[in-house]
């Protein structure tokens, strides 16, 4: 008698389960992905955020380095100043003040103070580029100009101190002013101030031109006044 035909099973179904696996470790890897992603964008703002800051000391003024306003101002005043030259000081505390909050601040002058050394103040230049390094010449200059009449000529020890009195990174100053790092920098600008006929100091140049008691407030308010008007024509 012949056998029955034994019926063929069907196939074994497919779970899925592979493909699941796989599904769950890309979206695994897309997580890790994204992750790494934001650690890499929260360090570099991190690190942004350390760096020096820009604001001034002088109320809403940008500040970058060793300047005041607008780059794009029409009217660039240039100050050729020593530490350790009181009448450097009388500018810095009146005239300054006042062509700050006259045109600095309406966006009208944008301006420079560069290194001109007639008494030994080499270390105090370099000091106050040590603070600009940090973005604290501003706070720095005027603190330099408040010692002058008590400490001038002034020691590194002193320059030291100042810095740890305006809570900058004095780990990073000390050695800035021990290598004398940016004596280089103040060099430079001695070079360019010769080469323009600077003699003394304080000494004003009004979009590039030598203002005669430019630092005197009338003489350097006529000055920008006519620089103001050119810039109009």
């Amino acid at each position: 008698m012949a056998r029955p035909k034994s019926k063929k099973q069907p196939p074994p179904r497919r779970t899925g389960q592979g493909s699941n696996n796989r599904t769950t470790m890309w979206i695994i890897m897309g997580i890790g992905g994204i992750a790494v992603v934001l650690l890499i964008v929260i360090g570099l703002l991190s690190q942004r955020s350390s760096q020096p800051t820009t604001a001034s000391v002088i109320g809403d003024v940008p500040a970058r380095g060793k300047t005041l306003g607008d780059p794009n101002a029409p009217v660039v005043v240039w100050d050729f100043s020593d530490f350790h030259c009181p009448h450097c000081r009388t500018f810095a505390e009146g005239t300054e003040k006042q062509l700050i909050e006259t045109y600095v601040k309406t966006g009208k002058v944008y301006f420079v103070y560069k290194h001109f050394i007639v008494i030994n103040s080499w270390d105090a230049a370099n000091a106050s580029e040590c603070a600009a390094e940090q973005g604290r010449f501003w706070e720095y200059h005027d603190y330099l100009f408040k010692k002058q009449e008590t400490d001038a000529p002034f020691t590194k020890d002193e320059l030291k101190r100042y810095a740890r009195d305006l809570g900058l990174d004095t780990a990073r100053f000390d050695k800035c002013v021990d290598t004398g790092k940016y004596m280089n920098v103040v060099q430079k600008e001695m070079d360019e101030g010769r080469r323009l006929g600077v003699r003394g100091t304080p000494t004003i140049f009004v979009n590039g031109t030598l203002v005669p008691r430019g630092a005197l407030w009338p003489d350097l308010q006529q000055a920008i006044e006519q620089a103001l008007q050119e810039a109009k024509q």
